[in-house]
């Protein structure tokens, strides 16, 4: 069976310090409420732009996702579409799940709004409108 995990050899080490500096310059905002702070704290949090080596990457994997996951339902509650894909598709617990039945949900009454390309599901900018707009309520950015 394969690893989910890239292989040891395959890790490409990040400019840690560099990351770990742009994270923190972006808190302040993500955490007054800027929609594109918090998505760009979940994004570094999520592709563990801050791990040194390949056993920390493993390591603390469930701790990011959860921390990447709050930013991304700050974030979508606030209409940023890439958030909410995000959220639908990595993210963990109870709303994330909520997230994702929402998603199914509309995706089977709006047939009209999934294109597809090679046979592969495409969701446009009013799918994700709809999908938050039941989640948060809210209709337009």
């Amino acid at each position: 069976m394969k690893s989910a995990w890239p292989h040891p050899e395959d890790w490409h080490r990040p400019n840690v310090a560099e990351f770990e500096k742009l994270h923190q310059l972006l808190l302040p905002y993500a955490e007054s409420g800027d929609m594109f702070c918090q998505y760009a704290c979940a994004t570094i949090t999520w592709l563990r732009l801050c791990c040194e080596s390949m056993e920390e990457f493993i390591r603390g994997h469930s701790v990011r996702i959860e921390e990447a996951t709050r930013w991304w339902i700050a974030a979508a509650m606030q209409v940023h579409e890439g958030a909410l894909d995000n959220l639908i598709t990595d993210g963990n617990g109870s709303e994330a799940d909520r997230a994702r039945e929402v998603f199914r949900q509309v995706e089977q009454e709006c047939l009209d709004l999934v294109g597809r390309s090679e046979g592969m599901p495409v969701y446009g900018q009013e799918f994700f409108v709809i999908v938050q707009s039941r989640l948060y309520g809210k209709m337009q950015k």
